[in-house]
């Protein structure tokens, strides 16, 4: 268990590591960091406050940072804190500080991330109609009614983008939690464009664009933006199991990664499903891989007689709005309780949800089910869990709104 240094000030607490050693080596970008900071008495702190994370190459010079510092929200009853840490290959040091007007700590936690790239990656795609206007669904309650900032073209790849890095670091946390080590899918990464994983790469790139720096590049997790030949109305037109198909042409007709003779995984979200009212139902949605049996059993059959496959896991879009663009989002996302029953179809699904942050882990746990699927962890006939509060207890939220 890592032990926070004495820091000097009033009083000095004690931040404690809960599923992290120091030395640990990783092989995901993506670290969920679970935590709690006691007082002398081992009492929780006095009051609500914010622990900050600094990731750096060094383990003694703080100006050699991979990536902006983050402040996590620390449970009120418990003093416990969880955060999303991204990494860099090689060394890394975390640097946790949390202090109030009284109580003050400190920690610094060497680890190494090792990325393993022998092993096949997940691929994430996000299927456009031929005539899309680029815009996902978006209820007026969110950003105040600016909908482009959560439901345009570019901020959709970004939430595609920043799930995945959650679903990883949700995944791996749960093995490590399992006693089966702390491992999860990896996911295609590539250099060339402004990751949008931190709200601080926006600046980073424009300085870029300047000539004052590269700080907004890294290889992150690649969105591939395929291009359906069919419009907006025809996807909406289709069955479940036909828009499934549907994608799996557009993938066939983009190429590269998926025209392959290995097995490819891909993660799928089409932009264009949409809520309509008229039917009381989402349209432009595949139906879930999970009911269907024949065809998984069929597919299974195909593989072995052709090497050839694409398994893919996909969702629509209609809950895209309430994901988080970056990781400075992903605390607010989960814990918006802007109610959405009305404002978007978002209670007509079984009323799954009726809240923003219900919104965004039901759409994720769906995502995520989808992959476990592709990924073969279920036969046909079974089904995957797939609860969205589990989403949510996996980051800060779930102790925050019960304090």
């Amino acid at each position: 268990m890592a032990r926070a240094k004495q820091t000097g000030r009033i009083a000095t607490c004690t931040i404690h590591l809960t599923n992290l050693q120091p030395n640990e080596t990783l092989h995901q970008r993506a670290l969920l960091l679970k935590g709690r900071i006691t007082s002398p008495s081992s009492t929780p702190p006095p009051s609500p406050t914010y622990i900050t994370i600094a990731t750096t190459s060094s383990p003694d010079d703080l100006s050699t940072t991979t990536f902006p510092d983050q402040t996590w929200p620390v449970a009120r009853t418990t003093a416990a804190f969880s955060a999303l840490v991204l990494l860099a290959p090689g060394p890394n040091t975390l640097h946790l500080r949390w202090e109030d007007a009284h109580y003050a700590a400190s920690l610094a936690v060497p680890v190494t991330y090792i990325p393993l790239l022998q092993t096949p990656p997940l691929h994430l795609a996000l299927l456009v109609a031929a005539d899309s206007p680029a815009l996902a669904d978006c209820p007026p309650a969110k950003a105040a009614g600016f909908a482009a900032a959560h439901a345009s073209l570019p901020a959709v790849v970004a939430k595609v983008r920043m799930a995945a890095y959650m679903a990883q670091a949700s995944v791996a946390e749960d093995m490590r939690a399992k006693g089966l080590g702390r491992r999860a899918f990896r996911l295609e990464e590539q250099w060339g464009a402004a990751d949008t994983v931190s709200s601080a790469f926006a600046n980073g790139a424009l300085e870029t664009s300047f000539g004052e720096g590269d700080s907004a590049y890294h290889a992150s997790a690649k969105v591939h933006v395929v291009r359906a030949e069919s419009t907006v109305a025809q996807l909406r037109a289709l069955r479940p199991e036909e828009m499934r198909a549907r994608f799996q042409a557009a993938l066939r007709r983009y190429g590269g990664p998926f025209d392959g003779a290995s097995r490819t995984v891909v993660a799928g979200v089409v932009l264009d499903a949409h809520y309509s009212p008229a039917q009381n139902r989402v349209v432009g949605e595949p139906g879930p891989l999970g009911v269907q049996d024949q065809q998984l059993r069929h597919l299974v059959e195909e593989k072995k007689k052709s090497g050839k496959r694409v398994a893919l896991a996909v969702v629509g879009s209609q809950t895209c709005w309430a994901w988080p663009r970056f990781v400075e989002e992903v605390a607010s996302c989960l814990l918006d309780e802007t109610p959405v029953f009305g404002l978007a179809g978002n209670g007509g699904d079984e009323d799954e949800y009726g809240m923003a942050w219900e919104a965004c882990s039901a759409g994720q746990a769906g995502l995520m089910s989808e992959v476990a699927r592709a990924f073969g962890c279920a036969p046909p006939g079974t089904s995957v869990p797939d609860s969205a509060h589990q989403i949510v207890s996996n980051y800060s939220c779930l102790a925050l709104l019960q304090s």
